[in-house]
């Protein structure tokens, strides 16, 4: 019988073989903290629709999901049908998938379906995989300490 996995394997094996959903995870919830201090339940719910372009893999990934109607309407969407107050935390999530995508070589197709070609940032920061979920991280560190209970750099504000 195979021995189960402790917490912290099951984490190094979530970001060994998934490290872009770990990136744009971090990311959003990096942005979401950010834009409003540390409320889990926002943080969550950014964390969720950060994921959600990404559905699109296995059709016109980069553009089906990964445009602006698509970050507007399906936020809005289903923020109409659940709680229209948590609609800000949806658009943060799912905004930050699109430009972490955005800052790579590949771009997002913006303005999918009516222009059908990707739009890259004009210098590519980072290549999704590890290099995104790096990015991601520093993103992170970066806000935190900006930002958070006991910033380190409390004396620039």
């Amino acid at each position: 019988m195979p021995r189960r996995k402790k917490g912290a394997e099951e984490l190094v094996e979530v970001f060994a073989t998934k490290p872009d959903m770990c990136a744009h995870s971090i990311f959003a919830a990096s942005l979401a903290y950010l834009a409003g201090g540390f409320n889990p339940v926002n943080i969550a719910i950014a964390v969720a629709f950060a994921l959600i372009p990404d559905l699109d893999i296995f059709a016109w990934h980069r553009a089906l999901l990964h445009n602006l109607f698509a970050a507007v309407l399906i936020p809005s969407a289903i923020a109409s049908v659940t709680s229209p107050s948590l609609l800000k935390w949806m658009l943060i999530g799912y905004s930050s998938h699109i430009l972490l995508d955005f800052l790579s070589p590949t771009g997002v197709a913006f303005l999918w379906p009516f222009v059908r070609y990707y739009i890259p940032f004009p210098m590519p920061l980072v290549r999704s995989g590890f290099p995104a979920l790096i990015f991601s991280i520093i993103v992170a560190a970066l806000i935190f300490m900006f930002k958070g209970p006991f910033p380190i750099f409390s004396f620039i504000h």
